[in-house]
């Protein structure tokens, strides 16, 4: 078939374990990841059949993405067909922490420290890769010990022990609170308008 890109693997694979420690991967202007540490056990693949992951655990990165309103997206539309059917039973993210930020200047927007991600069975068919979300999964969590938000020069958002399990989420200690005085943000206004 012409419009396949092909199995992944194409071949009989039984790996017991791969770790991989201490690195880095920088992707342009749009990634910077150091300490990242992955431990990836049992990848088992046939030919043919379900290549099948048991456990990915990523172990204390520190991981920054970088916003830049001026970047162009590159819409693709060269599809292929997708003919494999992969399977990773456990993908955990333990103890990470995630910054956004601005590209020109490097200035902070959006800060996550003590990140913990688990998500299970995820899978990844010919049905489900032409989907918006193109995989299949069960049993989400995500966890953070606190966020910082940083969406203008007037207000900076924080909170603590942020939940998303199962579509369920809460937090603790939201503050949202102006870096300005009142007469600082009325004086870049051109109408008067309330700072709370």
């Amino acid at each position: 078939n012409n419009d396949s890109v092909g199995h992944i693997i194409p071949f009989r694979l039984n790996i017991e374990k791969i770790l991989v420690d201490n690195s880095q991967l920088k992707i342009k202007n749009s990634l910077y990841a150091k300490d990242i540490n992955i431990q990836i056990d049992k990848i088992k693949n046939k030919p043919n059949q379900k290549l099948t992951v048991e456990n990915i655990i990523l172990k204390h990165p520190s991981i920054t993405t970088y916003s830049d309103k001026n970047k162009k997206t590159k819409k693709t539309t060269d599809k292929k067909d997708f003919i494999d059917d992969i399977l990773i039973q456990n993908l955990k993210i333990e103890n990470a922490t995630y910054k956004l930020n601005k590209l020109a200047g490097n200035q902070n927007l959006l800060k996550l420290n003590g990140i913990n991600f688990t998500m299970n069975d995820i899978e990844l068919t010919p049905e489900t890769f032409t989907k918006k979300i193109p995989v299949t999964y069960k049993n989400v969590k995500f966890t953070a010990s606190d966020l910082d938000y940083n969406p203008s020069s007037v207000y900076s958002l924080k909170t603590k022990n942020v939940i998303f399990e199962n579509g369920n989420f809460s937090l603790a200690n939201f503050e949202m609170k102006p870096k300005i005085s009142r007469a600082q943000f009325v004086k870049q206004l051109d109408k008067e308008k309330d700072l709370y």
